[in-house]
């Protein structure tokens, strides 16, 4: 092989093994990405614990306005004769209702929220596995280049442009998540 042959062989596998470590650089800075927004979807834990807390509370006050509401009932069907505490009863039953349809609300409101933060999780989970598979065929791949370029055969370099393939598709697919 002459000198001018094996220099541009050269050049082109430092040039291969440049892009393929940027291509690793690029891959490992957003598996650390979406390491961070799986751990922080929804918000941080403590705002998540707030929100549960939150929920439980309003089930707890819900189901204490259900129970004096049904007090209320009782009372009613009881039939006191005196008007005012009839009145008094009636206003009582429809404040204590509109405060459960709230509290059910707010809960609906809550639960979205979680759901909501689920799926962000579950899809920083899918990205950063995919960013990870990426990086580790990228790096395969930089450690396979280096060797073809030692070896200095074109036969050597077909692994690394197997692996630097499939590091590429796995990158691609974890910022759009085709397949």
């Amino acid at each position: 092989m002459s000198e001018a042959t094996q220099g541009k062989g050269l050049v082109r596998g430092v040039v291969v093994t440049s892009l393929l470590a940027l291509c690793t650089i690029i891959t490992s800075f957003q598996s650390n990405r979406c390491f961070i927004q799986e751990l922080t979807a929804g918000g941080p834990a403590n705002l998540e614990t707030d929100r549960w807390t939150r929920f439980q509370a309003q089930a707890i006050q819900e189901h204490s306005f259900r129970l004096q509401m049904e007090v209320f009932e009782l009372n009613r069907l009881l039939g006191h004769s005196h008007s005012g505490v009839q009145k008094f009863i009636e206003e009582k039953v429809k404040e204590y209702d509109e405060a459960v349809a709230q509290y059910e609300k707010e809960k609906s409101r809550i639960i979205a929220l979680e759901e909501k933060a689920d799926r962000e999780r579950e899809a920083a989970g899918r990205m950063r596995t995919l960013f990870d598979r990426a990086t580790l065929l990228l790096q395969g791949a930089i450690v396979l280049s280096s060797m073809g370029m030692l070896l200095q055969k074109r036969v050597a370099w077909l692994p690394a442009l197997a692996a630097g393939a499939g590091g590429l598709a796995y990158m691609m697919n974890g910022f759009f998540l085709r397949f």
